[in-house]
């Protein structure tokens, strides 16, 4: 069975993918130091911060889109804190 993304799921991934590239990916190297040395993956108000930024752009939320957009960005976040 071959399942295709809706043009809004479509949109939610590019947003996703694009906030990941730029907010998350750029923080691998320290969250995987302090990993290392047994620390939280990242400083609570750093934390705190990328998640204000994801709300500003919709990945949080009431509605059906933002909560969609709010599991997967909950997702990539795990994958790095």
């Amino acid at each position: 069975m071959y399942l295709r993304l809706t043009d809004e799921q479509r949109m939610v991934q590019k947003a996703i993918r694009k906030f990941v590239e730029k907010e998350l990916m750029p923080l691998e190297n320290e969250v995987l130091r302090n990993e290392r040395e047994g620390k939280p993956g990242l400083p609570p108000e750093k934390l705190k911060e990328l998640q204000l930024k994801a709300k500003k752009r919709g990945f949080g939320g009431s509605t059906r889109r933002r909560n969609t957009a709010a599991r997967i960005w909950a997702m990539s976040c795990r994958r790095l804190c």
